[in-house]
């Protein structure tokens, strides 16, 4: 947890074109997707232009798709939506896939919870990617969550907000 800390402290936003980010990420996770024929997609509100760590957005997304995938079947459909709202980017990877227990969600982003289960093709995890999600995420003053249903798929979101609606500090 010590890099962790080092890494959290050494975050560097930048002006990122989030299409060209979703892109990259879908690229990137190409032969995973593949590798199970899932139809990926993304779908965007115009070309939006965000101030945030480059690198830890990409993590987020990485972790996020890679899990969607891992708990999507066959065939399945894997899709990034990313919109705005008031104050707030939104950012939602939604897939068809096995879904998680009512009863595991409040468990999933909580380092001392054992969560990681195999996915459909029994690939493994650690566990911590959720975990390192939440931090990214709180790092930039968002929040992160999950909607599921067993049998049904997920929709992990995370909104981040604007740089409207960042706080700027003053001084005098």
């Amino acid at each position: 947890f010590l890099k962790l800390s080092i890494i959290l402290s050494m975050i560097k936003k930048e002006y990122i074109f989030l299409e060209d980010l979703i892109i990259g990420t879908i690229e990137m996770m190409n032969g995973n997707s593949q590798a199970k024929n899932l139809k990926v997609s993304y779908e965007i509100n115009d070309r939006i232009r965000f101030f945030a760590d480059r690198n830890m957005l990409n993590i987020i997304l990485i972790n996020l798709m890679t899990n969607a995938i891992k708990y999507s079947h066959n065939d399945g459909r894997v899709k990034i939506v990313v919109s705005t709202i008031p104050n707030f980017i939104k950012f939602s990877i939604i897939d068809n896939g096995v879904g998680i227990e009512a009863e595991r969600l409040d468990k999933l982003f909580k380092i001392n919870e054992k969560t990681s289960t195999p996915g459909t093709d029994n690939e493994k995890g650690t566990g911590l990617g959720l975990i390192l999600c939440k931090e990214f995420v709180e790092k930039h003053g968002g929040k992160i969550g999950v909607e599921s249903k067993l049998g049904k798929g997920s929709n992990f979101w995370f909104l981040l907000p604007t740089e409207e609606s960042t706080p700027k500090s003053q001084e005098f």
